[in-house]
This record gives C-alpha cells, sequence and structure tokens, in this order.
C-alpha cells in the first residue's frame, strides 16, 4: 500500500496535482453569445473526462515506477534510507542531492551515493546532462 502523502505545508505544494490544472487548456475559447448554455457544460465534462483519463496515467506511471524501486531495496539492510528516498522519488518528480539530503537527513555525499545506486539499478535517470548541480527523475 502506497502511504498518504503529506498535505502541503507552507513551502510544499502538491507534487502531482491532478485535476483543474491539467484539465487547464483542454478546453479552447468560446464566443461569448449566440453559444447554448449546453455546450458549456459538455466542454466542462470533457475537461473533467480528460483530467480523469491523465490521472489514471499518472497513477499507473507511478505504480510502474514503485514495483520498479523495489528490485534495489530487495538486498539492503532495514535500516538503510534507500526506501525513504524512493517514497520521495514518487512525491517529487524531480529530485537533486541536497534535496534528497534535506529531507532523509543525510550528507549531500551519502545521498549521492544512494541516488547512484538507483541510477545504476536503472530505476532513476539524470535530467540534467550534467556533472554537478544534477536532477534526478524516475525513469
Amino acid at each position: 500500500m502506497v502511504p498518504p502523502l503529506p498535505p502541503p505545508g507552507r513551502r510544499e505544494r502538491a507534487e502531482h496535482p491532478v485535476g483543474h490544472a491539467q484539465a487547464r487548456g483542454v478546453v479552447g475559447p468560446r464566443p461569448r453569445r449566440g453559444t447554448p448554455p449546453e455546450r458549456g457544460i459538455a466542454d466542462i465534462l470533457d475537461a473533467i473526462g480528460n483530467a480523469a483519463v491523465h490521472g489514471l496515467e499518472t497513477h499507473r506511471r507511478l505504480m510502474l515506477a514503485r514495483t520498479a524501486l523495489a528490485r534495489p531495496l530487495a538486498g539492503r539492510r532495514r535500516s538503510s534510507h534507500l526506501a525513504a528516498l524512493a517514497a520521495l522519488l514518487l512525491r517529487h518528480p524531480v529530485v537533486s542531492a541536497p534535496m534528497a539530503a534535506r529531507h532523509l537527513g543525510l550528507s549531500q555525499r551519502g545521498a549521492t551515493l544512494l541516488i547512484d545506486a538507483l541510477l545504476h539499478a536503472g530505476c532513476v535517470r539524470e535530467r540534467t546532462g550534467r556533472t554537478r548541480y544534477r536532477a534526478f527523475s524516475l525513469s
């Protein structure tokens, strides 16, 4: 079972919002006059349907990533922070080493070593193409 996401705090916001924000842009502009009200209702329902499809696709992708992240966790010690890093990667779309270190309570080098373990397992991809100030996301 996936642990529930914490409510957004002061500096944190929802990482994978589904709903109105994703339905934005789906419904094009309508003429102000001469359009029956039924058309507006149909547009709103189409946007809700498209947002629901997108939410289900995101959920499926995250569940596949969660099962892929379980493979490297199999041989680790119980006190390893790799499980917490996997949960962080599921919550945030992009993770850097300083961000992981701050959330996990590790040094930046320790967080980098954990990220590298997931990188070599093929669970994480480096997104910036740099050697410093790298950002990672699920593959």
